[in-house]
């Protein structure tokens, strides 16, 4: 285990004994938005997570107009593939409308909370 300097009271330890697994998403899907893209399949959960966090991070006062009008095509995008490209599109459009929902609202927290 290696300890690097402290910078701003934190401290950061690496090790290689240990290997996280991660994954974007449960699987992959193609999606035609000028040219094939493969997107990832989230759970309407996660969905709904995402969209309620873009429009929370959109309200913060230091969040640059730039990034948010280029975030906003990728979530347009995102709207698409997933109400209109997945089976789950009925379940993904309920899931994505409440996390517009407490966005919009300002809503943070657990969902059910």
């Amino acid at each position: 285990m290696v300890s690097l300097s402290p910078r701003k009271g934190f401290r950061l330890f690496v090790t290689v004994l240990r290997r996280l697994e991660h994954r974007l998403g449960d699987a992959r899907f193609s999606v035609w938005d000028f040219g094939w893209h493969k997107h990832s399949e989230y759970s309407p959960t996660h969905l709904c997570y995402r969209f309620r966090n873009f429009f929370l991070a959109y309200r913060l006062p230091y969040v640059p107009l730039r990034w948010a009008i280029r975030a906003s095509w990728y979530w347009a995008g995102n709207l698409y593939a997933y109400t209109l490209i997945l089976r789950s599109r009925f379940v993904n459009a309920k899931a994505i409308v409440r996390g517009l929902s407490d966005g919009i609202l300002g809503n943070s927290g657990r969902l059910g909370s």
